[in-house]
């Protein structure tokens, strides 16, 4: 401890400055024992540090600029990119929640009882990850008796990942001659995750083409099958009922925003196919996508830092950011309340969620598919709440009631998202192979086989 004589020379009383330095410590120590990120760790730190400075020695009015400069600086580091990524993280947890305590001590600078009070706030804020952690767990309870979950490589494994898209976010490896996952409970297989892609970095539809016309799958891991073997997926299936060849432009979280874009940078390629043969559309439209097209809390934070934005407008679909980067005011709502709730907070699973920009994107789509001679849209509205939640954003059968190019299918009621139509409710809820292929029939008999 400094001498208090020392300390009074700047104004600072002795408890003062212990419960300062104690507070500082916490941060840094708490932080530094989780960041993984270098670079923005720096900036963190150092941001700290220069306030810290100004907090225990700075004059009353010092602070009080200094902490109406503190939003400020943190919006020019984020248009920067030093902060966006950090988001989700500790480092931005306590570069949004300094600020209160900050001000707080500016307000409440004297009397005991106001250090008390302001003392423990913050030591609840600080140690509220604690509550997290397995010390505090049931780690005996009767769930630790259940079977594990795991995702085992099968002999011949190869490794799909994902690459980075400039446009898209992200793609699938190409040329992946066979990933190879087992999904197992204890002793039971799940799920045989098998997967190849071919050299557009699309995954491969086995099912051979017998008659003319395409198939063009759009949508998310629903449509590109996660979970199951090529031959399990729902393109598969539905290209086998109809001996129609079927292109699979869909992939892991991906949305509707990613379909339009792919539709726009690809619309002269369809024309000339259309030329030839019938083109259909198959969208399968799943709660998720109003969440990735607006930006929604869970997708912001968990999904692919280069996630895209995508936004319509004079006819056109661009890409305006990353769900990251997008929006100053959801980087700081969203690292606030991942703080305290991560993904536990099922109330926050569609905070974010707005109807416009997944709106737009679908009838964007419609809007490109009716420029195309010979090509059509199936809407499928995804079997279970997956599907039905939709409706209180937007009301596809209604937005499509006079599109005659355009048809929406309600599975909704074809099966409840449980078992065996979904691979696990609580560790994998993509469709199984049975529910696939309960789904590519109900598509063929209300279109095809009419």
């Amino acid at each position: 401890m400094l001498p208090a004589r020392f300390l009074n020379r700047f104004g600072i009383q002795s408890g003062e400055f212990f419960f300062k330095t104690c507070c500082a410590i916490l941060m840094l120590c708490w932080s530094m024992s989780f960041s993984a990120d270098f670079v923005h760790h720096v900036v963190y730190v150092a941001l700290v540090a220069v306030y810290f400075v100004v907090f225990l020695v700075g004059s009353f009015w010092v602070k009080l600029v200094s902490a109406a400069l503190y939003l400020p600086l943190v919006y020019i580091l984020w248009l920067a990119g030093y902060v966006d990524n950090m988001i989700g993280t500790p480092d931005s947890h306590f570069l949004v929640l300094l600020m209160p305590f900050y001000i707080g001590t500016i307000l409440l600078r004297s009397g005991s009882s106001a250090w008390v009070a302001t003392l423990t706030i913050f030591g609840f804020i600080v140690c509220f990850p604690l509550t997290k952690s397995p010390l505090f767990s049931k780690t005996n309870s009767a769930n630790s008796l259940e079977p594990a979950f795991a995702r085992e490589h099968a002999p011949g494994h190869v490794d799909c990942g994902y690459t980075i898209d400039h446009d898209l976010g992200y793609r699938r490896k190409a040329n992946c001659v066979g990933q190879k996952t087992n999904q197992v409970l204890g002793d039971e297989l799940l799920s045989e995750y098998f997967l190849k892609t071919d050299e557009n970095a699309e995954r491969v539809n086995p099912a051979p083409a017998r008659t003319e016309g395409r198939l063009i799958f759009i949508g998310g891991s629903r449509v590109f099958g996660d979970g199951v073997r090529d031959d399990q997926t729902l393109p598969y299936y539905l290209s086998d009922l109809t001996g129609i060849r079927g292109d699979i432009w869909a992939l892991s979280g991906w949305g509707i925003g990613q379909n339009a874009f792919l539709l726009s940078e690809r619309f002269e390629d369809v024309a000339e196919i259309a030329e030839l043969d019938p083109v259909t559309f198959v969208y399968v439209a799943y709660i998720g996508h109003v969440g990735r097209s607006a930006g929604g809390y869970i997708e912001t934070l968990y999904y692919h830092p280069n996630y895209p934005r995508f936004e319509v407008a004079d006819g056109q679909v661009a890409k305006i950011g990353r769900l990251r980067n997008y929006s100053f005011k959801k980087y700081i709502l969203y690292s606030s309340l991942h703080y305290f709730c991560e993904r536990r907070c099922r109330a926050l699973n569609r905070l974010g969620y707005e109807a416009a920009p997944y709106s737009d994107l679908v009838q964007f789509v419609a809007n490109k598919v009716q420029e195309i001679p010979n090509a059509r849209l199936i809407v499928v509205l995804h079997p279970g709440k997956s599907g039905s939640e939709i409706e209180s954003y937007v009301d596809l059968k209604q937005l499509f009631q006079d599109a005659g190019h355009v048809e929406v299918l309600d599975a909704t009621g074809l099966y409840p998202e449980k078992r065996p139509y979904v691979i696990h409710p609580v560790y994998d809820g993509h469709l199984s192979a049975e529910g696939n292929k309960r789904l590519a029939e109900f598509v063929n008999q209300s279109v095809f086989a009419q």
